[in-house]
C-alpha cells in the first residue's frame, strides 16, 4: 500500500506431520491474494519431511523461491526445536538442508539468529549452512533469548558476514532511514535489508529510505490506511470483532511511527478499550 519494497518474505507456514494437505496452512501465500510484487513463502520446523513436504506445496503454487526461519524466539516455538530453538543442534539443521537444498526443489534460504542461549552457537551453524548452495541468509544479530531486548550485536554480523559464502541479508532494529544509512556505510558488501518492526510501525520507512527525505505520516493517513484494511478484511468475510482485534494490533506499532504523537497516544487511549465495532468507526471517522 506504501511502496519502496523489492519483495516480501511471507509469516511462517508451520509443518504438520505426515503428507496431509495445507490448503488451510497456505491460504496467506495464495497468489491472487498477493498482487505482483515477489513473495517468497517461510517454512518454520525442524522435520526434514516436513520442511520439504511445504516446499514441494508452495512450488505447486507457482513459488521458485523458499525461506527456513531458524531464527524465531517465541518460547513455545523454540521449546520444539523449532526457530532459533534448533540453532544448539547444527546436525539437524544438516539433516534438513540435505534433504531440502535440492534441484527438484525452489531455491532455498535461511532465516536465523547467532544462537538460542549462545551468541557463539553461529559459528558452528555457519559451516553447515556453507556447505550447501543456498539462495540467501537473513542474520538478526541477536539471540533467540533476547526476543528483541538489548541491542543488536553489529560486531557479529561483520564477523558473519566476513565468513558467509552466500549473499546475505541483514535484519534488526532498522528503524529510519539515518539507521539503514549508518549499517549500509558499516556493511557496504551486504546483498540486502530486512524492514521488520520498524515499518510495521512506519509504513512510509522503505520510501524514505529510498528518497532520502522524510514523508508525512499523519494520524489520517493513519486511518485511512486502518479504514482500507479493516474493509478489506471486512470484505473476506471476517467478523467486525476479529477485525477490531486487528485493527489493534497494526495500530499497537502505528503509534510509534506517527508524525503526531500527541493525537496517536489520544487515538491509542480510546481504541484500546474499544469493545464495539460501530465504537471503532465512529473513532476512525474523527481522523479521516
Amino acid at each position: 500500500m506504501f511502496g519502496g519494497l523489492d519483495g516480501a518474505i511471507a509469516p511462517f507456514i508451520g509443518t504438520i506431520r505426515g503428507a496431509r494437505r495445507y490448503d488451510y496452512h497456505l491460504r496467506d501465500v495464495l497468489p491472487e491474494a498477493n498482487g505482483s510484487r515477489p513473495l517468497v513463502p517461510q517454512i518454520l520446523g525442524a522435520d526434514p519431511g516436513g520442511v520439504e513436504h511445504v516446499s514441494r506445496a508452495c512450488a505447486a503454487l507457482g513459488y521458485t523461491q523458499v525461506n527456513w526461519n531458524i531464527g524465531c524466539p517465541i518460547p513455545n516455538i523454540t521449546r520444539k526445536k523449532r526457530g532459533s530453538g534448533i540453532l544448539p543442534h547444527p546436525r539437524l539443521i544438516d539433516e534438513v538442508l540435505s534433504r531440502c537444498c535440492r534441484p527438484d526443489l525452489p531455491a532455498f534460504s535461511v532465516k536465523l539468529r547467532l544462537g538460542l542461549e549462545d551468541a557463539d552457537e553461529w559459528r558452528e551453524v555457519l559451516k553447515v549452512l556453507n556447505d550447501f548452495h543456498l539462495d540467501f541468509v537473513v542474520l538478526h544479530p541477536r539471540t533467540g533469548r533476547q526476543m528483541y531486548r538489548g541491542a543488536p550485536d553489529r560486531d557479529a554480523y561483520g564477523e558473519f558476514l566476513a565468513r558467509c559464502r552466500h549473499p546475505l541479508l541483514y535484519s534488526g532494529d532498522i528503524n529510519s532511514a539515518e539507521d539503514f544509512r549508518e549499517l549500509a556505510a558499516r556493511f557496504p558488501e551486504t546483498a540486502g535489508w530486512l524492514l521488520g518492526r520498524g515499518h510495521l510501525s512506519r509504513p512510509v520507512l522503505a520510501r524514505e529510505i529510498r528518497t532520502g527525505r522524510r514523508e508525512s505520516f499523519s494520524m489520517r493517513e493513519i486511518a485511512r490506511f486502518l479504514r482500507r484494511l479493516a474493509d478489506g478484511f471486512l470484505a473476506t468475510g471476517a467478523a467486525p470483532q476479529w477485525v477490531l482485534g486487528k485493527m489493534k494490533l497494526y495500530f499497537g506499532y502505528l503509534k510509534h511511527g506517527s508524525d503526531d504523537a500527541a493525537q496517536a497516544r489520544q487515538f491509542w487511549t480510546v481504541l484500546r478499550s474499544c469493545r464495539e465495532w460501530g465504537l471503532f468507526e465512529t473513532l476512525l471517522r474523527e481522523y479521516l
